[in-house]
C-alpha cells in the first residue's frame, strides 16, 4: 500500500498544473482520479476498509455517525419546513449538472489560491476527520506546510502547536493549531477526534458550537 501511495505522489505531480485564471484540467484530474482509484480506493476497500472512515468496512460508515440522518427529500419537502424557509419549490437532493460542474474541482490543487485569500485577511479554517484516510489530516498539513504569499503561511501553521478545543459544553471536539498574520487573516487547522469523513455526522453538537464560534469571530 505504501509504494502505491508514493507512485501515486508521482502521477498527481506530473499532472499539475496551474493554468491561467486558476480553472481546472478536467483531462488531468481525470489521470489523477483514475490513478486515485486504482492504486488506492481499489486495495484499500479490499482490505475492507473503508476509506471514509477507517474504523468500518466500506458501506458501513453509519455506524459510526451520531444518528441516522433522516430522508433529506422528504424532510426538505414538508410544508411547514418550507414555510418556515420561506420557499415553495421541490427540493431534490443532487443536481447532478451542478455535481458535474464543480466535480472537476475535486482533484484540483488549490495551494496557488489559498494564500491569495490570506493576502487579503481572510481567516481560513481547514477541518479534518482523524480516521479519514480520503482527505487525512496528514495530507491536510503536508500542503498547508506549503502556503506561502506576503508571509510564510505554511512554516506559521506548522509551527503553530496544537491545542485542545475546550469552550461552553463542547470539550472533546478535537484539536486546532491557529496561526494569525499581520494582513488581519488566520489559517487554523482543526483535527476532530473520532471523526471520519462525514464529521459534521459524526459530531453534530459540536460541529454545529465550533462553527456559531466561527461566525462570531470568537475563535
Amino acid at each position: 500500500m505504501e509504494k502505491n501511495e508514493s507512485a501515486f505522489v508521482e502521477i498527481a505531480k506530473a499532472s499539475h498544473t496551474t493554468p491561467e485564471g486558476h480553472q481546472p484540467d478536467p483531462e488531468a484530474y481525470g489521470k489523477v482520479a483514475r490513478a486515485f482509484s486504482q492504486m488506492i480506493l481499489h486495495p484499500l476497500k479490499d482490505r475492507r476498509t473503508s476509506p471514509y472512515d477507517v474504523r468500518t468496512a466500506p458501506g458501513e460508515e453509519r455506524d459510526q455517525f451520531y444518528f441516522p440522518p433522516e430522508d433529506s427529500t422528504e424532510q426538505m419537502n414538508r410544508k411547514s419546513i418550507q414555510a418556515k424557509l420561506g420557499v415553495d419549490k421541490k427540493w431534490t437532493e443532487r443536481e447532478w449538472r451542478v455535481t458535474d460542474d464543480f466535480g472537476k474541482y475535486l482533484g484540483y490543487d488549490t495551494s496557488s489560491v489559498v494564500p491569495e485569500l490570506l493576502d487579503e485577511g481572510l481567516k481560513l479554517f481547514v477541518f479534518n476527520g482523524e480516521e479519514d484516510y480520503m482527505t487525512s489530516c496528514e495530507g491536510a498539513l503536508s500542503w498547508m506546510s506549503k502556503l506561502k504569499g506576503k508571509e510564510d503561511y505554511g512554516k506559521a501553521i506548522t509551527a503553530a502547536v496544537a491545542k485542545p478545543i475546550e469552550f461552553d459544553e463542547v470539550d472533546d471536539l478535537g484539536t486546532i493549531r491557529q496561526a494569525k498574520f499581520t494582513t488581519g487573516g488566520s489559517l487554523s487547522f482543526i483535527q476532530v477526534s473520532e471523526a471520519g469523513h462525514l464529521i459534521n455526522v459524526n459530531k453534530p453538537f459540536e460541529m454545529s458550537r465550533v462553527v456559531q464560534k466561527i461566525f462570531a469571530d470568537e475563535l
